[in-house]
């Protein structure tokens, strides 16, 4: 993987809600422009090169100089993974990747008509109510997020729908990738079966299993604060989401079943009573 999680390429366009530092090709100009996410990004980079330079991680820095001083077009994108060894797998991690328009992901699979590509979904009505706390943490959003007068028009933002139209992002994947490329994984997995989902992408991947230690897999990073979501926020957003999450339950089953089960509950119930399968291809 690259050193920068999110690299944000096919989404570089100013129409999509997301944040994203390549919207200007050219370095000199964006050196003029010194536009903040790539700022960041620029800052976070600098910061590791004597970390590599000390433990001679010199493709790193070569790396580094390609992210700040390439002239970003697609011969650039596919630089950053020049350095991987030919036995190994490539990709990137860029969610922000499912609001892409179909014109966009036609320019991914002319970039690699062999990619493969992983979405891991999550049940919208909870990623909404995610969303809008990241919101609240960062300073995004400064009302109480108790009442649903003060939250509705920020539920309704492109940034938060678009990325739960489960529909519409795999459809419009599929206008472009044969199912055999596309992977579907589910949030759900990741607590109640972290050993089958990782061993369900290392199939997809064609690689051995890594899936060695479910305690291991079960250890919990970034941990936020627990907070129950209030009865009509939820109520809500079943209405925004209960059309996209029936639809997803009638084409494919799995955890949008549970989903669609957990519709109209006050305390939705845990899947784990479900035999689910932690991955599935559309």
């Amino acid at each position: 993987m690259p050193p920068i999680k999110e690299v944000h390429y096919f989404d570089r366009s100013p129409k999509y809600p997301s944040p994203n530092g390549l919207q200007t090709a050219s370095p000199f100009a964006r050196f003029r422009k010194s536009e903040p996410f790539h700022r960041r990004q620029c800052r976070s980079i600098l910061r590791s090169l004597p970390r590599c330079v000390l433990s001679r991680r010199f493709d790193r820095i070569r790396w580094g100089v390609r992210w700040v001083l390439g002239y970003y077009d697609d011969r650039w994108y596919k630089s950053l993974f020049l350095d991987v060894p030919s036995s190994s797998i490539s990709g990137e991690i860029t969610p922000a990747y499912a609001l892409l328009d179909e014109e966009d992901i036609e320019w991914m699979r002319k970039i690699n008509p062999s990619v493969k590509i992983i979405l891991l979904v999550r049940n919208p009505i909870d990623r909404a109510w995610s969303a809008l706390r990241f919101y609240k943490k960062i300073g995004r959003f400064n009302k109480k997020i108790e009442c649903l007068n003060d939250v509705s028009i920020a539920l309704t933002e492109e940034g938060i729908t678009r990325r739960g139209d489960y529909p519409k992002i795999i459809g419009n994947y599929l206008n472009f990738f044969d199912s055999s490329q596309i992977l579907i994984c589910f949030y759900d997995s990741i607590e109640e079966k972290p050993v089958e989902l990782l061993n369900g992408v290392c199939a997809f991947l064609g690689i051995p299993s890594v899936a060695d230690n479910r305690e291991r897999l079960s250890a919990r990073y970034n941990v936020s604060p627990a907070r129950e979501m209030p009865p009509e926020i939820r109520s809500h957003l079943e209405r925004i989401y209960k059309p996209s999450i029936e639809d997803m339950a009638e084409r494919y089953g799995g955890y949008f079943n549970a989903w669609r089960q957990n519709l109209g509950r006050e305390r939705p119930a845990s899947t784990r009573p479900f035999n689910f399968p932690a991955t599935i291809n559309p």
